[in-house]
């Protein structure tokens, strides 16, 4: 890999050479090398930058797992993001994750990340789920996404999603105000409910301390009876176990 192989390829008009090329800038990592693919990136044309846009991809999240890579690289993502198919984005995601190692990703970002957990595609969510577990705060609005995904039936994410929130949520009083700050526990089906319960509590007294607090609360009916009914039914569990 060096500048005479790259003059060779710069110009070429062939999408599988280009990507050969990045196939092996990826496996041989220098810092300065991110200048070829910035050329690339300005200057391949519409169509075969849409045919190497994976690679190119892949490689922006490898030098940035290398070191602080410049801001235009990371907006560059973020317009990509929306702008292309589930494998790119799931790609996109991925190079986000490298790139937090050595960059502090904005709130925007946060949020896009968050977002992806709303998409039909697994691999992306695992991504996203995966890249958040690193990250100390998250806004409101991505663990409303992170509460919805634990109604999933989905084994792995339940599992990342869970680990997340005994991250960043400290107690039962921060875990009742996540809740209703915002409604979050109207996206909450029985499952996950149940599942709150199960990571969060594990004692009766500060089981029946968050009965307490939906008490009092002023949400809606209907769905204090939900819990109130997960909780009944975890309590008798929690106390055959005395």
């Amino acid at each position: 890999m060096n500048e005479e192989r790259f003059e060779d390829i710069k110009n070429s008009k062939d999408s599988e050479k280009i990507n050969d090329f990045l196939i092996e800038l990826g496996k041989n990592l220098r810092i300065e090398y991110i200048s070829f693919l910035e050329y690339f990136i300005e200057n391949c044309d519409p169509q075969n930058l849409q045919q190497i846009k994976l690679n190119l991809v892949y490689d922006l999240g490898e030098f940035g797992k290398l070191e602080k890579i410049n801001k235009k690289f990371v907006d560059y993502l973020v317009e990509e993001y929306y702008n292309s198919d589930r494998w790119i984005r799931n790609e996109i995601i991925s190079a986000f994750e490298k790139i937090s190692k050595n960059f502090k990703l904005s709130d925007d970002i946060v949020e896009l990340i968050g977002k992806a957990l709303n998409e039909d595609y697994l691999p992306l969510k695992v991504n996203a789920l995966n890249t958040l577990s690193y990250l100390e705060n998250l806004p409101n609005s991505v663990l409303k996404n992170i509460f919805n995904v634990l109604n999933s039936s989905n084994s792995e994410l339940i599992d990342i999603s869970t680990n997340i929130l005994l991250k960043v949520i400290q107690n039962e009083d921060h875990l009742f105000n996540s809740l209703y700050r915002n409604e979050n526990y109207k996206i909450l089906k029985k499952q996950a409910i149940r599942s709150l319960l199960v990571i969060f509590f594990k004692s009766v007294t500060y089981l029946e301390s968050f009965r307490e607090k939906l008490l009092r609360s002023e949400m809606d009916s209907d769905y204090k009876e939900m819990f109130f009914s997960e909780i009944n039914t975890y309590k008798r569990i929690l106390l055959k176990l005395l």
